[in-house]
């Protein structure tokens, strides 16, 4: 912060407000943010970040709020790093008698992101395992309220109250020793949320199922046999401690985020170490089932690309062919002896029959690896869609702007055609939702449509009829 002269070192002031916010069950007061800065402004912006109600996860518009305050970027780097503020609150809640306050504080911070989730939730079980009936009915209780309150509760909520009303609860711990040394905690029976942790204790992440140990004659895996009671997944023994929970961390995260639906009728989630291939893959099978492998890249926009292949080719076939329509026509061909390609009428080849890219111009897709085939292009599309949801619309109505709109059709068919209802991701101000009102009035006011594909238009009012009526 600026001080004006002042010799309060900020790493001390910084410890004093980590202090004041970690071990006070209401967090900051108006009247302790005052004591701790200098300006009326400072203290509100600080109560704002860290006071009562507050989860202490600091935002980034909190952090510019904070940084415009006065608080200098000494101050800010300190008070991010880690987050101690926040893991500091955990750790002095942890500490103290079970109450409803507590308890309240501890399934807050569950419902943010990152260690910190993973934290709470471990010490909100290992406060229920040793309650009373009385306090695991009043966790129980605060667990139902959050699930009532919140409109797309977490899957973090959801688990915890399977597991603490399960009719069998217990805990149990062991210890996983192969290619390297992992301890475990598991709470529940039927339902089952487990705790992973390298051998210096340090938790790696969360598990919603039964963690055991796998082998075979080649590999060694940790292995959820039924992950959320949906696929089995398998994590590789050979991966770094720290990729291992990065993995284990990414999977929890993006099931949380993406659709049930798109998890339907998988086979499986392998993660494995080096580059077999190109980041994943998906493998579909006859019976409308896949099993998705992801190498070494960990990237939530990877894990959705290919559950949209699972979807597209296992869960929807004959939905893509419209989606195909947008930048891609049916074309059939046939192999001479020198190479050469020959068009044949449909009737006679249709063995033949596939999809090539139209004539476009640079806006039709969103990236280079989107024009190998209409697949990657779906995929890439969810992708995009699901890891960098602002990028996409910015795209598409820049793309609108240059009389092209390939990339809305795109970006409609994956909000309301694939599963996702609807639903959009990393909504602001600056990148607010991109509705078919928006891309219809676009289309209807650009006066140069020589850059569009003549069906787009059509294709955006079949998308239409997919949304549900209010």
């Amino acid at each position: 912060m600026n001080h004006h002269g002042s010799t309060v070192s900020v790493s001390k002031l910084a410890q004093k407000v980590i202090d004041a916010y970690a071990h006070d069950p209401e967090g900051l007061t108006r009247e302790e943010c005052e004591a701790l800065t200098e300006t009326p402004e400072q203290a509100d912006v600080l109560c704002s970040a860290l006071g009562r109600g507050a989860e202490g996860d600091i935002t980034g518009m909190e952090w510019a709020s904070l940084r415009d305050a006065g608080f200098d970027d000494e101050f800010l780097k300190y008070m991010l790093i880690g987050n101690p503020a926040l893991r500091e609150r955990v750790k002095w809640f942890a500490d103290q008698p079970a109450d409803r306050d507590k308890i309240l504080e501890l399934i807050d911070i569950c419902t943010g992101v990152g260690d910190f989730r993973d934290q709470a939730s471990q010490d909100l079980c290992h406060l229920f395992d040793r309650a009373d009936e009385n306090t695991r009915d009043c966790i129980r209780n605060c667990l139902r309220k959050q699930l009532g309150d919140l409109a797309n509760p977490p899957l973090v909520i959801r688990k915890l109250l399977d597991v603490f009303s399960g009719r069998d609860y217990k805990s149990s711990e062991f210890k996983i020793v192969a290619l390297k040394e992992l301890f475990v905690k598991q709470y529940g029976d039927k339902e089952v949320l487990s705790f992973v942790y390298d051998k210096t204790g340090a938790l790696l992440g969360m598990v919603p199922g039964r963690v055991e140990l796998k082998k075979t004659e080649d590999d060694e895996s940790l292995f959820v046999s039924d992950y959320n009671g949906m696929f089995p997944a398998a994590f590789d023994m050979t991966l770094p401690v720290e990729e291992l929970g990065d993995r284990i961390t990414l999977l929890w995260e993006t099931l949380d985020e993406l659709p049930s639906e798109m998890f339907r009728r998988l086979m499986g989630f392998v993660f494995v170490s080096g580059m077999y291939f190109d980041a994943g893959v998906c493998k579909s099978f006859d019976n409308g089932q896949s099993i998705i492998a992801i190498t070494s890249m960990i990237r939530p926009d990877l894990i959705a690309h290919e559950l949209a292949h699972h979807w597209d080719n296992a869960l929807a076939p004959g939905k893509d062919s419209l989606f195909n329509r947008i930048s891609w026509h049916k074309e059939t061909r046939v192999r001479h002896r020198r190479g050469r390609i020959a068009q044949q009428p449909f009737h006679r080849m249709s063995r033949l029959l596939r999809w090539v890219k139209n004539e476009y111009d640079p806006y039709d897709f969103i990236n280079a690896w989107a024009e190998i085939n209409p697949n990657e292009d779906l995929a890439h599309s969810a992708g995009i869609y699901f890891g960098d949801a602002k990028a996409f619309r910015s795209f598409a109505r820049y793309a609108m702007e240059e009389g092209t709109f390939e990339i809305s059709a795109k970006y409609l068919f994956v909000k309301h055609v694939m599963p996702f209802g609807g639903r959009e991701y990393d909504l602001d101000e600056t990148s607010p939702s991109l509705t078919i009102e928006e891309v219809k009035e676009k289309y209807l006011a650009a006066k140069d449509k020589t850059k569009t594909n003549p069906g787009t238009w059509d294709i955006i009012l079949e998308i239409e009829k997919s949304i549900p009526k209010p």
